[in-house]
């Protein structure tokens, strides 16, 4: 028996009480059992029927994730001033070359990794 990864889904039951359509995102395992999330539709009573069940691809993740991520962008995190110090004199020391600005490369690679300095930097 092969070790395989979960397959992430999307899919559309038609439930067996009401015939409205459920739409759902799941993690499912080779055997097609797992969880998942709701997204429309009635809750799920087990008397549902699979109409539609598509894999998603790590680019269609991707795709979504740039949806989501412009709709509700996640909060940056601030850093303690110990947290800044540490950093400014690591990136101080990598930064060995003449006339580097520590200043402007930590706050490229911060802003890179969409961490906010403390307001006192």
């Amino acid at each position: 028996m092969t070790n395989q990864p979960n397959r992430l889904v999307l899919a559309v039951d038609r439930d067996g009480w009401t015939n409205g359509l459920q739409l759902q995102i799941a993690n499912l395992d080779e055997n097609g059992h797992g969880s998942g999330y709701r997204l429309a539709g009635p809750k799920y009573n087990g008397s549902g029927k699979r109409l539609i069940e598509e894999e998603l691809s790590a680019r269609d993740v991707a795709e979504i994730r740039k949806f989501l991520d412009e709709a509700y962008p996640q909060p940056r995190r601030v850093l303690t001033p110990d947290e800044y110090s540490a950093a400014w004199h690591a990136v101080e020391g990598a930064a060995g070359e003449p006339g580097a600005d520590p200043g402007t490369v930590l706050h490229a690679v911060l802003d890179a990794l969409s961490i906010q300095p403390p307001p006192t930097a």
